[in-house]
């Protein structure tokens, strides 16, 4: 679950800005995620594209709870890589809804740990870098989100929570779908991404294609 953040340079915390409202829910589904140092698997016609997040760790189960509460909830935070597949977001967006793009094994790396809310202290105030190859792709700052992070969890909380789930707080500015030549920057083999969250660390993962990671030629794709 999750509610993208607004864009904005990084550096020390921003002023307040506007509230916009919180967007809709996106699921990753648990066989997805990944952690440090493990491998991200493509297919060639699979467009894949990094976003980096910062991510809750839900530490009790509860619902219905106000932003005043929702500290209580908190076990802690970690860095979340939210891969897209864009070919197949692009004919799920026909409908308006979406997350098989999203859910794809591989497609959820987490970590490189879980960092308990007295090391983080103040989570809007995170200096935040997604780099692939070491090119700076995305840098922002945590305290350009939109609305807090309270706000986010007391929201959502009427979906109920459990010990152990995620919730993601959305992507920054940079996301290579939205650039003038996105083709470019699609991910691909051989690629290495580092998604950094200030006190928390970096997640490192490396991207192999199909042929590599299962050792035979990727299955066809079936068109809908």
């Amino acid at each position: 679950m999750r509610k993208p953040a607004s864009s904005g340079p990084s550096g020390p915390r921003p002023a307040q800005t506007p509230r916009h409202g919180l967007a809709r829910v996106l699921s990753k589904l648990g066989v997805c995620s990944r952690s440090l140092q493990e491998c991200l698997r493509v297919q060639a016609e699979a467009f894949g594209f990094d976003e980096l997040e910062l991510a809750i760790i839900i530490g009790k189960s509860g619902k219905f709870f106000g932003p005043d509460e929702a500290a209580g909830y908190i076990a802690g935070y970690t860095v979340f890589n939210d891969i897209t597949a864009r070919d197949i977001q692009r004919r799920e967006m026909r409908s308006g809804v979406f997350s098989f793009c999203k859910a794809i094994d591989t497609f959820c790396p987490l970590g490189p740990w879980i960092v308990t809310p007295d090391e983080i202290g103040d989570p809007h105030d995170l200096r935040m870098e997604l780099r692939v190859n070491g090119e700076s792709r995305q840098e922002s700052h945590s305290g350009n989100m939109s609305v807090t992070i309270p706000e986010i969890l007391s929201h959502y909380s009427a979906l109920g929570y459990s010990a152990g789930d995620v919730v993601s707080t959305g992507t920054v500015s940079g996301v290579a779908g939205f650039s003038e030549d996105a083709a470019s920057l699609y991910l691909k083999p051989g690629d290495v991404i580092e998604a950094e969250i200030e006190k928390i660390g970096v997640l490192r993962n490396p991207v192999i294609s199909w042929q590599e990671g299962h050792g035979e030629p990727p299955p066809p794709r079936v068109a809908f």
